[in-house]
């Protein structure tokens, strides 16, 4: 099986709405860490995704999909807290 390596540190269009000291790592089945200075929220994600790196297709790799759901995630703590 051919695999993509997977970039330590991604910096997607996701991440620039974000703001710009957020940042994200990706392991190498699409786990990701998500720090968000800004809000101060950190965010681990542990599940895997055995598809990742299979291709180079956003709907195998997901990467614009889990930063999305991550930002999400940290802009709810950050309206409720």
């Amino acid at each position: 099986m051919n695999r993509k390596v997977a970039s330590p540190l991604i910096t997607g269009a996701a991440l620039k709405a974000a703001g710009a000291n957020t940042f994200a790592a990706i392991g190498v089945y699409n786990q990701f860490i998500f720090v968000d200075p800004e809000r101060e929220t950190v965010i681990v994600k542990l599940s895997a995704n055995l598809a990742y790196g299979t291709t180079n297709l956003e709907e195998d790799n997901k990467d614009n999909e889990n930063l999305a759901a991550l930002l999400a995630i940290s802009e709810h703590i950050a309206e409720t807290n």
